[in-house]
């Protein structure tokens, strides 16, 4: 891991902004060395404009798995709720416009060019009393008819870091 990104829309209070300041080292666990952490930026999406995460684009293709909420289900003899339905919905149920094409990615591609299947990513929760997803996930790429700002982060675990979605363009 190279960076952490805290992100919310409504912005941070002076309390929240002391708990940051205090944030020092992330522990791995497992017999791994803390991790140290510095503070290299506050401000506005548009202040980071050149991180992808926050970057304005029409297209967007996700970084981690997009894990659903809820399986896909068969009404009528019509699949209904599928990944991409759950995504177009999670998408303007967040204020962004309905996506003009969402398709599904088969893997990840690393900076050096290896493929990555998205099973090989932890997609559930191992500890801890909350809710599981179904820990099916996979990657998908969104494009939409205008350029939107991101951070763009859905489905099961987004506040996690799962469902990460990066700028193609801009």
């Amino acid at each position: 891991m190279e960076h952490l990104s805290i992100y919310t829309s409504s912005g941070f209070s002076k309390s929240d902004l002391a708990t940051i300041d205090r944030f020092t080292e992330l522990h791995q666990g497992g017999g791994k060395p803390d991790l140290k952490v510095v503070l290299v930026g506050l401000g506005n999406p548009d202040d980071f404009g050149a991180i992808k995460l926050f970057s304005s684009a029409f297209r967007w293709q996700t970084r981690t798995p997009y894990v659903p909420v809820r399986h896909t289900k068969v009404r009528g003899g019509v699949i209904v709720e599928t990944p991409q339905d759950q995504i177009a919905q999670e998408l303007v149920l967040r204020g962004y416009p309905p996506p003009k094409k969402i398709h599904e990615m088969p893997h990840h591609i690393l900076r050096d060019q290896r493929k990555v299947r998205w099973i090989e990513f932890r997609r559930e929760r191992v500890t801890g009393a909350g809710r599981r997803g179904s820990g099916i996930g996979g990657g998908y790429q969104i494009e939409f008819e205008e350029p939107q700002r991101g951070p763009i982060s859905l489905g099961y675990g987004c506040h996690f870091g799962r469902g990460q979605f990066h700028a193609l363009d801009e």
